[in-house]
């Protein structure tokens, strides 16, 4: 009975060593955004900034997940000013573009002076 139980033992050892590690990867995603003078501007899921372009104009951007992807992987969607702007492109496997563009600007108002 003591050599069975010790075999368990040894055995049990054996295969908790044998374990393969599990480990975890998260992603963060994000959403770059560019024109109206906003270049490269990044804003990462869950996030949103406010930016003034060169035209004098602040807009809002805004970065959020999203279960349909709009580019193959990402789960990242944008919006500028509350709209989601035609021509969104994947950057890399964590990061969409949105473009900034004179129709959204259209409906933005320049800053009180």
């Amino acid at each position: 009975m003591r050599a069975s139980t010790t075999f368990a033992a040894a055995l049990l050892a054996a295969c908790a060593q044998a374990a393969p590690v599990v480990e975890s990867r998260q992603v963060i995603y994000g959403c770059y955004f560019n024109g109206q003078g906003i270049e490269n501007q990044l804003v990462t899921v869950g996030h949103d900034i406010d930016v003034t372009g060169t035209d004098g104009k602040t807009y809002t951007l805004d970065c959020g997940t999203t279960s349909q992807q709009l580019v193959p992987g990402v789960f990242a969607k944008c919006t500028v000013n509350g709209k989601q702007p035609a021509g969104i492109t994947g950057v890399d496997a964590a990061n969409i573009n949105c473009p900034v563009t004179a129709d959204v600007a259209a409906n933005c108002a320049a800053p009180a002076v």
